[in-house]
């Protein structure tokens, strides 16, 4: 079958920025399309200009993913990088940590971007692709995954805006310590974040009248009909509930007995990785 746009899980965020691919473009997206159903792909919500997963997100840094190794990395991001740095690009950030872009396609209008990159990493002999959705939320990226039924087994998130004090400007906003309610719809396996079991504790405790209204958005993009159920709950008995599905996430610390296994300057000493069952 002739390859089109519609078989991207992205295809209806194109046809918003009204592209027409070049029959080079195609071809590069045609590959993409091969890879995504072929390779283990991971998501970096509310990435910013971070690329660190492109470095530390893989079983050679961090063995407890067993043989689970990204070459795809998903980033998405509502702001644009040019509306809080004009003076470096991001294919500059990408090139100043020695990452080469053998192939790439950029559209986008005066609030929205995609860009997709085909890389070399300096970690790896192995093509590398990066899909950054800037001026998106990562509530839309998390949809259209769920409805072209691609599977995410690697969550990399680092400072989550929606419980760090940033985040406010989207009302059907999820924050990722409820990513593991979206386990069944994206086949998350794994999740790499510096929100350790006792930093979600402490957000439980002073957020819990918030958790009902996370939990509705988290409906609102999931097929899986028990989630719809915690909703007939009341705000005392979701906190109970969530205090026990979220804290029995089996976790380990990642940077223990001098090995540095996951960087970010933030938070290298509470980063940890969630095997979820």
């Amino acid at each position: 079958m002739e390859f089109t746009t519609d078989q991207l899980f992205f295809s209806s965020m194109l046809k918003e920025l009204e592209y027409k691919p070049t029959n080079n473009e195609l071809s590069l997206l045609s590959e993409l399309s091969d890879e995504m159903a072929n390779m283990t792909i991971s998501y970096y919500p509310s990435s910013g200009a971070d690329i660190n997963d492109l470095f530390y997100a893989n079983n050679k840094k961090v063995e407890q993913l067993g043989e689970l190794n990204p070459s795809i990395y998903i980033h998405s991001d509502y702001y644009f990088l040019d509306r809080f740095d004009r003076d470096i690009t991001y294919d500059q950030i990408l090139g100043s940590k020695l990452i080469q872009i053998v192939s790439k396609i950029k559209v986008h209008d005066k609030e929205k971007s995609i860009n997709v990159y085909k890389l070399k990493t300096p970690v790896s002999d192995d093509f590398k692709w990066l899909i950054f959705f800037q001026g998106y939320y990562n509530e839309s990226v998390i949809s259209d995954l769920i409805l072209s039924k691609i599977k995410v087994p690697l969550i990399y998130s680092v400072c989550d805006g929606m419980t760090s004090g940033m985040g406010g400007c989207n009302s059907q906003a999820i924050p990722t310590i409820m990513y593991p309610l979206l386990a069944l719809d994206l086949g998350i396996k794994y999740i790499i974040t510096e929100q350790n079991c006792k930093y979600i504790k402490s957000i439980i405790e002073t957020k819990y009248d918030q958790f009902s209204t996370w939990l509705n958005n988290v409906s609102l993009v999931s097929e899986n009909p028990s989630t719809k159920n915690l909703l007939e709950l009341s705000n005392k008995e979701l906190e109970k509930d969530l205090t026990i599905r979220i804290t029995a996430i089996e976790e380990q610390f990642l940077n223990t007995n001098g090995r540095l296994r996951c960087f970010d300057d933030r938070f290298t000493d509470s980063m940890v990785i969630k095997k979820l069952n």
